[in-house]
C-alpha cells in the first residue's frame, strides 16, 4: 500500500471525528476512517479522502497485552492509555464500505492525557503499512502513516 500525501476529511467527518472520539473520555476512543483513495499519476501523489467516521468501541482488556511481561494492570494500563478497536465492528465497516465502493483507509484514536504523536506502543501494534490519526484533548489532530517492517518509525502526513 502507497503511502498518502494529504488526508482530506469530507462532510464534515473531522467535527465528528473529534466528538466521537473525545466524547469517551477519560478512555481513549477509537474509530475506523472510511473513504476512498485517489492516485494522481501526473504528481505521483495520492489523497486519501475521509468521508465517513466509523465509532467502534474500545475493547482493550489486559489480556490483550503485547508489551513486556513485566508490565501488568496494576501499572495504570488500561482503556485510559491504551485502545483495542472491536473486531466484530471492523468486519462491519469493512462489508459496508464495500458495499459504497470505498475503503477503510485507517483508523483513528484518542490521547485523552497526551499529544497527538504516537506512543511507543501505537507504533508496536498499529497495522502496517497503515494510517493512524490522533486526536488529543485539545481536539488537535494529526495523520501517520506507520511503515512496514518499523516498530517506532513513522511519517506525519499532512491533513486538509
Amino acid at each position: 500500500m502507497k503511502k498518502p500525501h494529504l488526508i482530506q476529511f469530507k462532510n464534515n467527518s473531522l467535527s465528528v471525528l473529534k466528538s466521537r472520539l473525545l466524547a469517551t473520555f477519560p478512555e481513549e476512543g477509537c474509530a475506523l476512517l472510511i473513504g476512498e483513495r485517489k492516485d494522481y499519476q501526473y504528481q505521483k501523489n495520492s489523497i486519501w479522502i475521509v468521508r465517513l467516521i466509523w465509532p467502534t468501541l474500545n475493547v482493550w482488556e489486559p489480556e490483550m497485552l503485547l508489551e513486556p511481561v513485566n508490565q501488568t494492570p496494576k501499572s495504570g494500563l488500561s482503556r485510559n492509555n491504551r485502545f483495542a478497536l472491536d473486531p466484530l465492528e471492523q468486519i462491519k465497516a469493512q462489508k459496508w464500505a464495500r458495499s459504497k465502493s470505498w475503503n477503510i483507509l485507517g483508523n483513528a484514536h484518542s490521547h485523552p492525557k497526551g499529544t497527538c504523536i504516537p506512543s511507543a506502543t501505537d507504533g508496536m501494534n498499529a497495522m502496517k503499512p497503515g494510517l493512524m490519526v490522533i486526536v488529543d484533548r485539545s481536539k488537535s489532530v494529526r495523520a501517520w502513516w506507520m511503515d512496514k517492517n518499523q516498530s517506532e518509525i513513522y511519517t506525519e502526513v499532512a491533513i486538509c
